[in-house]
């Protein structure tokens, strides 16, 4: 595979002008324990947060007006 071909999973600081991650980070300061996701694809973003506050930050994606989520297409956790 050449290089400009390769996905690859980009760090936290990549993820910092995301508009998503600007947001939550901005309603939610220090909730965002990580973010990472796969490039080129800037719809892949991973962002993991404290589990006391999952269901006010899914309230909020999909209330904002900016962001207007609609689907959760993954919920993990560990315990």
């Amino acid at each position: 595979m050449s290089e400009e071909n390769q996905v690859s999973e980009e760090s936290s600081s990549f993820w910092e002008d995301n508009l998503i991650v600007k947001k939550l980070r901005e309603k939610f300061p220090g909730v965002i324990i990580s973010t990472s996701g796969l490039q080129p694809h800037p719809d892949e973003l991973t962002i993991k947060v404290e589990k006391g506050k999952i269901v006010e930050l899914c309230r909020f994606l999909k209330d904002d007006p900016h962001l207007d989520f609609n689907y959760l297409s993954d919920l993990c956790g560990v315990d």
